[in-house]
């Protein structure tokens, strides 16, 4: 398990949400609100549940998204605001708002199987991961 990039976690809310035009906000700014997760099985949901734990805030779980196209659909239709990595996405229809708190980056992970020998190609291509984040993201700590 190698760290390969940083991965900033954001809040995405509907263009017309009350707190739309904020530059950044808390988890206790948004604990009355309706949140769209990603699915329950998935290390990010995890994250995230450790994030509002942190602040003591059991937060209203509106819908699991199984993808982030539903999930920034479902945030642009107004069912309910996400956290999310930063993504693009349609400025006109979600605004996005940094979140203040120490969790708001995590790394991203490249797996490998233990004790088992990568082939040439499944090597090149471990090699170029590691250089691209290098030269694009800098040396990455574990956390």
């Amino acid at each position: 398990m190698v760290p390969i990039a940083r991965q900033e976690l954001v809040l995405m809310l509907p263009s017309s949400h009350p707190l739309a035009g904020e530059k950044k906000l808390s988890l206790k700014d948004i604990k009355n609100e309706s949140i769209l997760w990603y699915y329950k099985d998935s290390n990010l949901y995890k994250w995230i549940q450790t994030m509002f734990e942190m602040e003591g805030i059991k937060p209203d779980i509106n819908t699991n998204c199984t993808d982030w196209s539903s999930q920034i659909s479902y945030v642009s239709l107004g069912i309910g605001i996400s956290i999310a990595p930063r993504l693009p996405v349609d400025s006109n229809l979600i605004s996005v708002v940094e979140i203040d708190h120490p969790l708001n980056y995590r790394n991203v992970y490249m797996l490998s199987a233990k004790g088992r020998e990568l082939t040439k190609a499944a090597e090149y291509i471990r090699q170029y991961c590691l250089d691209y984040s290098a030269a694009h993201f800098g040396i990455i700590e574990d956390e």
